[in-house]
């Protein structure tokens, strides 16, 4: 019975050579970038670091229940930001820095001392959830376990966040119905390899964010809804969601059954409507309840910009509807340059860029993932049109955060928005995609297509790592 389940298992994967050229070329490429990445050169992954070490003591609760919104560190932790890289000040200007791998191992042995010890801001990172940082925290405390110190304690957390987001990718392009290139594309990304590749919980958002697409999918393909794959479901909602609430449109995704529910299905259409529309509930309602009881601070130091004011700014949005509806077509049509780029990948803290065809190619391989595969089970056009419009409702809710809470209010248009924060979308609003274009591609076109991608994604991501060592002086 048990090699019955496995045959089956597998025999469900009509994507496996999606699978396996991710597991196998993007497995290597992203661990290879834990260690050529210089330490703290992702953005925000000084935060994470601690936050990760902090979660490696499991006293979350204790913390919660006390409401403390401070962080008290070995001081050795803090010093190996100010190491390598000059200012434990967040978002403070910076240039790549110039330094050999050699003379980045040589902290390697330093010691973590527990007596010594400093007290860090933690306003802008206390109300993360717990869950997409699990495996850089549960890394973080066997390396301290045997006594190695900090920048072990970084390389650890790197590594097993990247091989937990890589054994989820791979498990979510292999599960695919529909868009299986084009997630792939998604996840061999510069921005995306280079995310998942530090301590941040983007790697676990993104990798969610597939995993949910992907059983999405299925379920709309298929119409069916078993219990593991609702509590999977839900899961992979609370990775994508818990730290970018901004996402929560997409858990809706299967509210739309369309042409089903005008056939013999339908009593078991609205069962199934029903069950999807409680499990999203149940998701919101989860990181509606993280957020309500997570100590919340009076102020932030975390450099946030003058003449910000989130409370002043929803009274001016409440003010100005139209303004407010036309605040994210604004953005994206002023910044449509710098969020393109962002998105494929300004590495570093935004401040790495790759050569100028990385982008180009990588949006032809975007296009040409439209076409380059024919699904074995297809999402209706009705329900496909669905997901589109919850793709452009992500969008939108994340130029609409990014105005209230990092925008001087009245502004024209939303400030610190980045194009990694619209990575989650992308594998969604690629069903959506592949679904309407799929139905007038070409046989022939489509396989040409894919070899096409595969040879873009080899290219990109080859200069990616040429960029990377260049940039950064490793060698």
């Amino acid at each position: 019975m048990t090699n019955r389940y496995f045959q089956d298992f597998y025999a469900s994967f009509p994507a496996r050579k999606h699978a396996i050229f991710y597991l196998l070329f993007g497995g290597i490429s992203i661990c290879l970038l834990v260690f050529l990445t210089p330490p703290f050169e992702v953005p925000d992954e000084p935060q994470h670091f601690y936050r990760s070490y902090q979660l490696s003591h499991f006293d979350e609760v204790d913390r919660v229940k006390s409401k403390r919104i401070d962080l008290d560190l070995p001081a050795s932790i803090p010093g190996l930001v100010m190491h390598f890289m000059g200012t434990t000040e967040f978002h403070a200007p910076r240039k790549p820095p110039q330094r050999s791998l050699t003379e980045i191992f040589k902290k390697l042995g330093d010691p973590v001392d527990e007596d010594l010890r400093v007290n860090i801001d933690f306003s802008g990172i206390q109300a993360n959830s717990p869950l997409p940082y699990l495996p850089q925290a549960m890394a973080i405390a066997a390396v301290r376990s045997v006594g190695w110190g900090p920048l072990e304690m970084l390389y650890a957390g790197r590594l097993v966040n990247a091989l937990s987001a890589i054994i989820i990718t791979t498990v979510a392009i292999a599960l695919l119905p529909v868009g299986r290139t084009f997630a792939l594309i998604v996840a061999l990304l510069p921005m995306t390899q280079f995310q998942t590749a530090s301590v941040s919980p983007d790697a676990l958002t993104i990798s969610g964010a597939l995993l949910f697409t992907a059983l999405m999918a299925r379920f709309l393909a298929k119409l069916n809804w078993t219990w593991k794959q609702q509590l999977a479901t839900i899961l992979a909602g609370l990775l994508m969601c818990s730290v970018k609430p901004v996402l929560a449109p997409l858990l809706f995704a299967g509210l739309w059954l369309g042409s089903h529910t005008r056939n013999s299905v339908f009593v078991s259409a609205k069962r199934v409507f029903a069950t999807q529309f409680i499990l999203a509930a149940i998701t919101v309602s989860l990181i509606a309840i993280w957020f309500l009881l997570v100590p919340k601070p009076h102020t932030t130091t975390l450099g946030t910009p003058v003449g910000v004011d989130s409370s002043g700014q929803v009274a001016y949005l409440m003010e100005h509807p139209l303004t407010a509806a036309r605040i994210p077509l604004r953005s994206l049509y002023l910044y449509a340059g710098s969020r393109w780029q962002s998105t494929i990948g300004k590495l570093g803290w935004l401040n790495v860029h790759l050569n100028s065809w990385v982008y180009i190619l990588s949006g032809i391989a975007m296009l040409l993932g439209l076409y380059a595969e024919r699904a074995k089970a297809r999402v209706n056009v009705s329900s496909s049109f669905w997901i589109a419009f919850l793709s452009i409702t992500a969008i939108f809710m994340v130029e609409w955060a990014l105005y209230i809470i990092w925008t001087p209010v009245g502004a024209y248009a939303a400030e610190g928005v980045q194009g990694r924060y619209f990575l989650p979308i992308l594998p969604m609003a690629g069903v959506a995609g592949v679904t309407l274009i799929q139905r007038c591609s070409l046989r022939k076109f489509r396989q040409h297509a894919t070899y096409c991608v595969v040879a873009i994604l080899i290219a990109t991501t080859l200069s990616m790592h040429r960029t990377i060592i260049g940039v950064y002086g490793l060698f």
